[in-house]
């Protein structure tokens, strides 16, 4: 029998509860089943929820047309969120494209935003600065050196963040369930993504051409400063570390 049979099965065997209407011996002989059903099957609960929940694909745009130091820390934020990423062009600009589970896109959303904020205010307070104004390198240089610096940052304590959040994850789930669903959860992505049949290219990275290394070095400074521990709502709380 296939798993998602399996699956459904044993989601349907949950709905068999007193509060539902049943006799408490009907209830707990769907228990006693399910019970049977994941010891057979080498099964968890979560791996049957997991296999229940639907991916899906939530858009953001950007502020302009053209690609920027923001999109350095597109894969770090899909990374983290176990999502896939990637853009494409409309007629006002870039829209950025995450898929995976509903809940892992919501908090990718709110990360992207989170950064791009994050990186506006900085800029402003940068722009403010002795090293913005005592300088020979244009303004625009200056601003973008800045914003790369950050992103650069923040894209390696997303990947940090994200090294210890799995690591932990894994951990915690083979002693509850004896099962580590983090690939579990992945090849469910993988499966479903390649049904959406997407011709991507490379989007490659904006060139390190003509930039500041003190404006550069001031904007990682800057990324340290960025809080990515803030929730969306009560639906995602907790999930960033």
């Amino acid at each position: 029998m296939e798993t998602s049979t399996i699956a459904k099965l044993i989601r349907e065997l949950t709905n068999k509860t007193v509060e539902r209407g049943c006799t408490e011996a009907e209830a707990m002989a769907a228990a006693n089943k399910i019970g049977q059903l994941l010891k057979q099957y080498n099964l968890s609960m979560s791996e049957i929820y997991l296999s229940e929940s639907d991916c899906t694909t939530k858009q953001t745009e950007s502020n302009g047309r053209n690609k920027g130091p923001i999109d350095r820390c597109l894969c770090a934020i899909a990374n983290f969120c176990d999502c896939k990423v990637w853009f494409d062009r409309y007629r006002d600009g870039l829209r950025y494209n995450f898929f995976g589970l509903e809940r892992d896109t919501e908090l990718a959303i709110y990360l992207y935003s989170t950064i791009r904020v994050a990186m506006g205010s900085e800029t402003f307070r940068f722009k403010q600065t002795r090293e913005y104004h005592d300088t020979s390198y244009p303004a625009r240089t200056l601003s973008t050196s800045f914003q790369k610096g950050m992103a650069d940052r923040i894209s390696k304590r997303l990947r940090e963040m994200t090294a210890n959040r799995k690591r932990e994850e894994s951990v915690e789930q083979v002693k509850s369930t004896g099962t580590d669903l983090v690939p579990v959860k992945q090849s469910k992505i993988d499966e479903e993504f390649k049904k959406l049949n997407l011709n991507l290219g490379k989007g490659g990275l904006i060139s390190n051409k003509s930039i500041s290394f003190e404006a550069y070095m001031l904007g990682k400074e800057a990324g340290d400063r960025v809080s990515l521990s803030k929730p969306i709502d009560n639906k995602i709380a907790g999930q960033l570390r």
